[in-house]
């Protein structure tokens, strides 16, 4: 069974997931665990955009890339508008995001690369982070799916944009579908359901108490084997944001005033 793991240094704490234990290779989705944030971000708030101090979410940021032993300075991030958008990012890119959400990457909710030393940012407070490489291509990506995202098919549009840019191949590509909020936790009205079952996601839905409830990770993970991720090369996670309240952030328990997680992904240099 594919695992994942949990990482912890100078009182910080994020999550990797065996498919991306590859040489060369830096990942991670951050905890609440470490930081500095006071209520309601109590404690490791990633996100410039929630209200939250931006001096206090700086050195977050910082010291959370210190622990994992990424370059924050050279981070890239994007706007996240729950659409199917991605971008190809290169070093003429670096920092856009880090210290001001006013420069993230505008229109996106993908960001993938071929270029080492170049961390890959997105965050999140429920919706699914998908984590993407390729070693035989060597390129990288992630990917912000909320349920829009999900319906919209971004994850599976983000790799194709790599396959046609970066020679990646779906075949090869190892996937880490991250801590999101749990089917049992997120229901949703008739008009929400009916856009999952359009997309194909019909059998990840179960009815209860009027509502609709839908497996989002399980949705994805569908998604990604039919469209040609090889089983093995796939690792679901099994946490959930909204019940998890020490580990993680969830926008649906927190009524959205929280903070949110960060997904990160790197090439690393050669030493």
């Amino acid at each position: 069974m594919i695992q994942e793991i949990t990482c912890e240094e100078n009182g910080f704490a994020w999550i990797q997931a065996e498919p991306l234990l590859q040489p060369g290779l830096l990942h991670g989705f951050s905890t609440r665990l470490g930081g500095s944030s006071q209520e309601p971000f109590r404690t490791l708030n990633l996100g410039l955009h929630v209200n939250d101090d931006p001096d206090t979410v700086l050195a977050n940021r910082a010291g959370w890339a210190e622990a994992m032993g990424f370059p924050f300075d050279r981070s890239i991030w994007g706007e996240q508008v729950h659409g199917s958008e991605s971008a190809y990012v290169t070093e003429e890119h670096c920092g856009r995001g880090a210290h001001s959400f006013g420069e993230t990457i505008p229109g996106v909710d993908g960001l993938y690369t071929d270029r080492p030393g170049i961390p890959l940012m997105a965050v999140f407070a429920d919706c699914v982070p998908v984590f993407l490489h390729d070693p035989v291509s060597r390129c990288i990506g992630i990917v912000h799916a909320g349920w829009r995202g999900l319906v919209a098919h971004n994850a599976e549009k983000t790799i194709e944009r790599m396959e046609e840019i970066l020679g990646a191949w779906r075949g090869d590509m190892r996937v880490y579908v991250g801590p999101c909020i749990g089917q049992t936790r997120y229901g949703v009205d008739e008009e929400v359901k009916n856009q999952f079952e359009r997309a194909g996601y019909g059998k990840h839905i179960a009815e209860r108490s009027g509502l609709h409830y839908i497996d989002l990770r399980n949705c994805l993970a569908d998604a990604l084997a039919s469209f040609g991720v090889v089983k093995e090369n796939l690792c679901v996670s099994s946490h959930c944001t909204y019940e998890e309240e020490t580990l993680f952030y969830s926008h649906r328990r927190d009524k959205g005033r929280t903070g949110r997680m960060a997904g990160v992904i790197m090439l690393e240099l050669e030493k």
